[in-house]
């Protein structure tokens, strides 16, 4: 199925990598900009791969993690979509309550816990996954460390090493639950 796609011609800089029911287009450039430009050509150029008779088009956002990615990487379609979840809930919520003289400070609670508990459903693990960075509490115990061992030779690479594994162990745990 991905034989079309994968084959696409995109500009030099521009590469798609394939893995399971995924695909990402890989971009290298001097400069961000250039960068941006080399993204978006490619971008535009759209796929579209048929399965029997149903034709599946490409989309310009995925869902990665709970983290819903547009191809500006702006997170506007996140906040887009986590909007529209909060909205649908609390609507639903709101009809199956009586209406006698407007919300009571309980019922506001319960409306503003729903809110918070669907707005905050994207774990720190994913957060600092696709962001690509070690979480603050491995970064400082990394720093204190090196602190620690200060004398050693190369301590810093010994201890970022340490770290990577750590937070490796972290996300298979969260993946796990």
């Amino acid at each position: 199925m991905y034989n079309g796609v994968l084959t696409l011609k995109l500009p030099k800089g521009v590469e798609i990598v394939g893995f399971a029911v995924d695909i990402v287009l890989a971009v290298v450039g001097e400069t961000l900009e250039e960068v941006e430009m080399l993204a978006t050509e490619a971008i535009d150029t759209r796929a579209e791969i048929t399965v029997g008779e149903n034709a599946i088009a490409s989309k310009r956002v995925l869902k990665y993690l709970g983290v819903i990615l547009d191809d500006r990487i702006s997170f506007n379609s996140h906040v887009d979509y986590a909007r529209e979840k909060v909205a649908k809930a609390i609507n639903a919520i709101v009809r199956i309550m009586p209406n006698n003289s407007g919300p009571s400070s309980s019922k506001r609670r319960l409306l503003a816990s729903v809110s918070s508990s669907i707005l905050r459903t994207i774990s720190t693990e994913a957060v600092c996954v696709i962001a690509g960075m070690i979480p603050i509490v491995i970064t400082l115990a990394e720093d204190t460390e090196c602190y620690m061992r200060r004398d050693t030779r190369r301590v810093r690479k010994v201890v970022r090493t340490e770290s990577m594994a750590k937070w490796q162990q972290e996300v298979g745990r969260s993946g796990e639950r």
